[in-house]
């Protein structure tokens, strides 16, 4: 969190808070005004949420940068821990099932919710209520500081996490009739077909990202979620809908990780010329090509 060292404060005006929970079974993301009170520490599928809750705010003033300090011998601690969840969603447009070797089932439609949480890997900050002063939360008082203008605030911390939701376009794709229990298995096709929709549809992949969403509470077959990334939708993921596309989409993410040399002939890695992205570092370890490839293979047998 080398980037700000303030959240930008408003006299008479706090930021809105939200309760929000991510269970750690399926991965249901939920989320509700904290002054409702409302108690998200249990899933729809009876998973406990664990640590993975907490309140965020939404630093919607913007943010403050501190005074430039001398350089030191290690590196300033950043937080690669931003992921973004499926919230809710919108209204279908366009639906279709591909009869392929395995059923594939597309939803695309616009209005859909996604959030966006930077919890600085599940331990939040602590933000100092009267200047917006922050740092990562080590289970330490807030240290002596100084306000943004220079001058020394006795303020005292809450813990937040750092968020925010917005609505855009989104293509749900599932496989009802297939699962799989490896770890990485369903990330790693979520960003296959990613690289290979960007691919076949000169999309830019700053344009569009993904997600995994618990279809009916079973961890062990989601439904891939792809949207556009920015508020309101672009169209793009609902171009990816349409079935000439989604074949090109699929064709040519088989091609990217069968070309690909990483993890040689184990196939058991990534690499940013394949799966990888800056997106999806929190589970680089994870990602396998010949996961893909294997799939697709297989989905594409016909």
């Amino acid at each position: 969190m080398d980037c700000f060292q303030y959240i930008k404060k408003l006299p008479d005006r706090e930021p809105l808070r939200y309760n929000y929970s991510i269970c750690n079974y399926c991965g249901l993301y939920q989320s509700e005004l904290a002054d409702k009170g409302a108690d998200l520490g249990l899933c729809r599928c009876g998973g406990k949420v664990g640590r993975n809750k907490g309140v965020f705010i939404t630093p919607e003033f913007g943010f403050i940068a501190g005074k430039p300090e001398k350089p030191k011998m290690s590196r300033p601690e950043k937080t690669y821990s931003t992921r973004k969840y499926f919230a809710r969603e919108g209204h279908l447009e366009k639906e279709l099932t591909l009869p392929l070797s395995i059923t594939v089932k597309l939803q695309a439609g616009g209005d859909g919710k996604l959030a966006v949480i930077n919890s600085a890997g599940v331990r939040g900050f602590k933000v100092c209520q009267s200047c917006g002063y922050a740092e990562i939360f080590d289970g330490n008082p807030l240290p002596k500081h100084k306000t943004s203008w220079g001058k020394p605030c006795q303020g005292r911390f809450n813990r937040y996490s750092l968020g925010y939701e917005f609505n855009t376009d989104i293509l749900q794709i599932w496989f009802p009739e297939f699962n799989d229990t490896r770890k990485g298995f369903w990330e790693s096709l979520l960003y296959g077909l990613l690289e290979g929709s960007c691919t076949a549809l000169d999309i830019d992949r700053q344009d569009i990202d993904g997600t995994l969403y618990p279809y009916a509470g079973d961890p062990f077959s989601p439904a891939l979620i792809l949207f556009d990334d920015v508020p309101g939708g672009a169209g793009h993921v609902k171009r990816i809908a349409e079935q000439d596309n989604f074949m090109m989409a699929l064709y040519k993410a088989l091609e990217i990780v069968s070309k690909c040399e990483c993890g040689g002939e184990l196939e058991d890695t990534s690499c940013y010329h394949c799966l990888r992205s800056y997106t999806n570092q929190y589970c680089h370890d994870q990602l396998k090509r010949g996961y893909v490839k294997q799939f697709l293979q297989q989905l594409l047998a016909k």
